[in-house]
């Protein structure tokens, strides 16, 4: 498992722990006071074959999942999380599979630790004869997490939708997702890293993705982002 790091501007560092496909966790530390808050994003333990350990992840504090397709909600690891104390946060559709998780709607901040806010956005299919996999109107979510001013956006599955104009130039670090029919092509990957021109980049929710060739297309693209290209996430 690829662990990816980050550091902000007040010296907070964020691991990305790079699990698989859809799945990610955010382990946070403070400096000097060694706080930690560990969000876990759609944790999957089993996709297609391939086994994860959770216990080489830190626990969860937070859940956040984006909606209830089985590469992104394993109820018994969700229900297993929350048990251990983990806030557990979804899309409407979430709520209603998953008893123990809320529902957060779109564009209301949420404060789920001490300088942690998350805000759930719109994610969804627009291409023609592809709007069966994840339809405008279910209201599935992405997620803005904002740590003290450091923005991350993830976008969960989702196209190059015109909402994502307005996080333009505010986010940090973004996960996009890479795989059609269920989520975008690498031109519209491209797009979408245009529309939000984020400081950082790190393409998930792979699949069989050209991985030489979606890195130099975002490349091209944002040649000053530090795109991280992780083949875990296929």
């Amino acid at each position: 498992m690829t662990v990816e790091k980050f550091v902000t501007a007040l010296g907070i560092t964020v691991s990305v722990y790079c699990i698989n496909h859809g799945s990610l966790a955010l382990a946070i530390q403070w400096p000097e006071s060694g706080r930690t808050c560990t969000i876990w994003v759609d944790p999957v333990a089993n996709y297609y074959g391939n086994t994860v350990d959770y216990s080489s992840v830190p626990a969860a504090d937070v859940l956040l999942i984006t909606h209830a397709h089985g590469d992104h909600l394993d109820k018994a690891l969700a229900e297993e999380a929350i048990r251990g104390g983990a806030l557990c946060l979804g899309s409407e559709e979430v709520a209603a599979t998953l008893r123990e998780a809320s529902a957060l709607p779109h564009h209301a901040p949420v404060k789920v630790a001490e300088g942690i806010t998350v805000t759930a956005v719109p994610a969804y299919n627009q291409s023609p004869g592809h709007l069966k996999f994840h339809p405008q109107s279910r209201k599935d979510n992405g997620y803005v997490i904002d740590i003290e001013g450091y923005r991350i956006y993830v976008a969960g599955d989702t196209e190059d939708i015109p909402e994502m104009e307005n996080l333009k130039g505010s986010i940090d670090l973004a996960f996009l997702p890479v795989n059609q029919p269920y989520t975008m092509t690498i031109p519209q990957a491209v797009h979408a890293a245009r529309m939000i021109a984020p400081k950082a980049l790190i393409p998930y929710h792979l699949t069989d993705t050209d991985l030489t060739l979606l890195e130099d297309s975002l490349k091209a693209a944002l040649p000053e982002a530090d795109l991280r290209i992780v083949p875990e996430f296929r």
